[in-house]
Order: structure tokens, then sequence, then C-alpha cells
């Protein structure tokens, strides 16, 4: 036990520095929990009460939670996430949590609701949601919730002023991959179904990308052509413009005005 606390120490002072080694933070997480399976408390099981074990074990799977973000692994995420939620709601007697609340359990429970919806897995995100629907009001709930909202909507200029705002630095990652895995791939499908071509300047505010650069990286990706500072998206035959938002709605939702010919 106290092998453990000691690594832990070092572990914390580590992956808390302004520029954490998190190859040795890596490390000292993967002996930790070796010594924490063998010592038999990694696993809740039927917790009476609080001991200092439990509450260890449940910290560091927090923190293997985090590294996980810092790392940009979401399949790491996922399995320690499977572990920890044991800790947070598996862990009730009597209408009550044994264990104390964790000053990271809200972050980490809107982490993952943000993982979720990064991954447009939207049933298991209103699942989750569920089990702590009380705190919807929670700064750390109430964002990925918002962001949900806000896509549902089509409201994607929402998206995008709140990825400026999130809640806390960790989030950064999921806010990110939503954005450039989902939103961005959204509207050029939309863009796609509403123009033959666009010039790259209207493009790139549309699409949200820095540079124009960036902009012609991606475009080559979709196979749309390039030239003469315009994009010519390849529309497939079968493709019309009738049951499709129109390009007037799709910029209004973009917060983007042009002229429509």
């Amino acid at each position: 036990m106290e092998s453990i606390t000691s690594k832990f120490a070092v572990f914390k002072k580590e992956f808390d520095s302004p520029k954490p080694d998190l190859a040795k933070c890596s490390k000292l997480l993967s002996d930790m929990k070796v010594e924490m399976i063998k010592h038999g408390f990694l696993k809740p099981g039927n917790i009476q009460k609080a001991s200092r074990e439990t509450l260890l074990a449940r910290e560091v799977l927090e923190y293997c939670v985090l590294m996980a973000v810092k790392q940009k692994d979401i399949n790491a995420f996922e399995k320690h996430f499977a572990q920890l939620k044991t800790y947070y709601f598996d862990t009730v007697a009597s209408g009550n949590s044994v264990l104390p609340v964790s000053q990271r359990q809200y972050t980490i429970l809107g982490l993952n609701l943000l993982r979720l919806l990064a991954l447009d897995r939207i049933a298991e995100f209103h699942t989750e949601l569920e089990l702590i629907q009380s705190q919807e009001d929670n700064v750390f709930i109430k964002y990925p919730v918002q962001l949900e909202q806000y896509i549902m909507e089509g409201s994607y200029n929402k998206v995008f002023a709140a990825a400026k705002d999130v809640p806390a630095e960790s989030y950064g990652y999921f806010v990110n991959y939503l954005i450039e895995k989902r939103l961005k791939d959204a509207i050029a499908e939309s863009l796609e179904r509403a123009y033959e071509n666009l010039s790259l300047t209207e493009a790139r505010k549309l699409l949200h990308f820095d540079d124009e650069q960036s902009l012609v990286e991606y475009a080559e990706q979709r196979e749309w052509k390039v030239t003469q500072g315009a994009l010519y998206f390849a529309q497939d035959e079968d493709d019309t413009k009738e049951g499709i938002p129109s390009t007037k709605l799709i910029l209004q939702t973009l917060g983007y005005a042009k002229e429509l010919e």
C-alpha cells in the first residue's frame, strides 16, 4: 500500500507539471495497477465503507482516464472509464453512495458524454445521461448536453463558439474530435449538395479552417477539384437539390451570409 501511495505522489507531480513526461506517467500508472491487482483492491465489489484502498483505487482509475485524454487514446479512455464507473454508480447502499463524491467525478462523467457525442453514439449518450439527470445543471454535464442540442438544431456555429470556452482543459480533445471528425464532414456533405462550386475564401469560412492550405488538403481527401481559387464538388448523377437544406439555410446556420445567385 505504501509503495503505491509513494508512486502515486510521484505520478501526480509529473502529470500536473506544465510539460508532463507522458511515458513516465504511463509507466507509473501501469506499475501501480499491477500492485493494486496483486493486493486485490482494484475491483470495488460490494463496498460497505470508504476504505483507504478503495478511495486510492478510484483516484488512480480517474487519472488513468485523464491520462488517456492526454494521450488521445479513445480505446484506453473507454476501458478505464468502464472500470471507474463502478466506483461512481455501483457503490450505493440504502439509496446513498458509500463513497464521497470525487472532486473529479463530474469532470470525468462530462468527458464521457462528450466522447460519446464525438463518436456519434447518441443512444449511449442518453443512456449515460439518465444516470446523472439530477446533475444536468452541473457545468461539466451541461456542456456536452448543450452541444448535443446545438447539433440537433443544426446550429453548428454555436458549437464552434462553444469550442472556445470549454469548462476544463481536458475537454479540448473531444471537442476538437467532434468538430474535425463529425461537424466538418456534415457541413461538407451539405455543401456538396447545395453547390456545384465555391470559392476557397467562402469554403474556408464555412468549414472553419484557419488557413487555406488546410482546406486544400481536406478538399483532396474528399476528392474535390481545386482550381483558380475555387472548389468544384463531385456530385453523383442521382443527387438533386430537392429535399435537401437550402443554400441559404446552410449559410444562416453556419453564421455566414452570402448573396444567392
